[in-house]
């Protein structure tokens, strides 16, 4: 019974670490867009990203996204998730 467990453990643990993986290679991707200043794509890319593997910094990575497309108020609320 502790062999399965552990197994389970591990197996979760290299799921959790394949979402990272996933998720900061899709990071990347957005920052990439971000700077070559196509913040639509940007802004997916960082969706997607948090999607992998929610860390709050992606939601400052959205609102500025949201602010370069001109929409500063929903940008602020993921800055104000972020905050939270």
């Amino acid at each position: 019974m502790k062999r399965i467990a552990l197994a389970l453990v591990l197996a979760s643990q290299a799921f959790a670490q394949a979402d990272k993986d996933r998720a900061r290679a899709l990071l990347g991707e957005g920052l990439q867009a971000y700077a070559a200043r196509d913040f639509a794509t940007a802004k997916a890319k960082f969706e997607d990203a948090y999607r992998e593997f929610p860390s709050p910094k992606l939601l400052v990575n959205i609102g500025a996204s949201l602010r370069e497309l001109g929409k500063p108020a929903e940008g602020l609320g993921y800055y104000e998730r972020f905050s939270r």
